[in-house]
């Protein structure tokens, strides 16, 4: 009989380790938890982009990537990003996905346009540009560098 209570106290234990551990953590991602309003922008290819991926002006971080859904209708990745309250945005604001580097993250660029008006919450960013896959491209300099050489040596 004792044996069966100490392992109910252990599981207990590691359950309130657990518990504790997961509180921890969603407090120090703030995983799930909108700091400033919404904005939506709709793209062909995101890329690598995740949720918690950055949106980024100049650089520098202005709110993160919250959502990825498909937009039945147009069959567009739909990204939501929760952007920080203290930034306003024009409406000719413009998004692209950026990259690191090669090896590296993506991001949402937020490229600020020059019209009179913001975007406000639930707002669609209507200009976007697509992720480049860096892959592809390098295959496609690659091989046509292969064609050109051969036309070279045909002549």
């Amino acid at each position: 009989m004792r044996r069966g209570s100490l392992e109910t106290v252990i599981g207990a234990l590691v359950v309130f380790v657990a518990i504790i551990f997961v509180v921890f953590a969603s407090k120090i991602t703030d995983y799930g938890r909108e700091t400033g309003y919404l904005l939506f922008a709709e793209f062909n290819n995101i890329g690598s982009i995740k949720m918690g991926s950055d949106v980024r002006v100049g650089g520098i971080p202005v709110g993160k990537v919250i959502g990825l859904s498909l937009n039945p209708e147009t069959f567009k990745a739909r990204v939501s990003l929760d952007i920080d309250s203290k930034y306003n945005f024009p409406t000719d604001t413009a998004a692209t996905i950026g990259s690191e580097g090669l090896l590296g993250g993506s991001f949402v660029e937020l490229i600020p346009g020059g019209m009179e008006g913001y975007l406000g919450p639930n707002n669609e960013i209507e200009f976007t540009q697509d992720a480049v896959d860096m892959l592809q491209l390098l295959g496609k300099f690659m091989y046509s560098g292969a064609d050109s050489n051969n036309k070279d040596r045909a002549n």
